[in-house]
């Protein structure tokens, strides 16, 4: 049975265990459903957090961290934690099918994501199949030829033809790919002062600081 102290709820506990001052050394059957919970609440959330696609062995290392805080009394008593908290984070993924080279998979890992993944892979997939949204027809490009210079004509060739896909698309979402160094965001810049001058407004979104920071140094340098 779970240890009990007297006059705890098992909220009281399960917070205990998770900040780590829990009086004793526990084993894996004195840690009780609601600290497990939370704990394969907290895996799932590293997971999803750091990859829209994660394997077993990401799910047992988010596990240990999520556990780390918690005194057990052996070695043997965290990984048996450890086991069951990485087995029930796994059962509340969705199971991917694994076509890669078996050569290259370690034994017993498999691959999960999960349904708001999935969801939001939907959205961004209907989104570039939408092909509604304001666009340039390629022909107006050459009809334009000294604004479309003026804006894109810096650009190297590779770079120019990146920006005038995205101008001359119509998808209601388009996506630019490059290593570091290849000029993403200098074409970025021209894109941005090519639509203000010749489609309609432009509004940069960031999932950092640091590049909300280099979003708006490009939207002030494509005025």
């Amino acid at each position: 049975m779970p240890a009990r102290s007297p006059g705890w709820s098992r909220a009281t506990l399960a917070a205990r265990a998770l900040a780590g001052t829990y009086g004793r050394a526990l084993h894996a059957h004195d840690v009780g459903p609601e600290v497990r919970a939370a704990m394969v609440a907290q895996v799932l959330d590293d997971v999803s957090t750091r990859r829209s696609v994660w394997t077993t062995w990401n799910l047992g290392a988010a596990a240990v961290r999520a556990s780390k805080l918690l005194r057990m009394a052996s070695p043997a008593e965290r990984r048996a934690l450890l086991n069951e908290v990485t087995t029930n984070a796994a059962t509340a993924c969705v199971h991917l099918d694994d076509n890669r080279d078996p050569m290259t998979r370690r034994v017993g890992e498999s691959l999960f994501t999960s349904t708001e993944l999935l969801g939001a892979e939907k959205v961004l997939i209907d989104a570039a199949e939408t092909t509604d949204a304001p666009q340039r027809p390629a022909e107006m490009l050459g009809a334009i030829q000294l604004r479309t210079e003026q804006h894109l004509g810096a650009l190297a060739h590779d770079q120019r033809a990146a920006a005038e896909a995205v101008v001359t698309s119509g998808r209601l979402l388009d996506v630019l790919v490059g290593p570091a160094g290849s000029g993403k965001t200098t074409t970025l810049a021209a894109l941005t002062s090519f639509w203000r001058h010749g489609i309609g407004s432009v509004v940069g979104l960031a999932p950092s600081a640091t590049a909300a920071r280099t979003l708006a140094e490009v939207a002030r340098g494509a005025v």
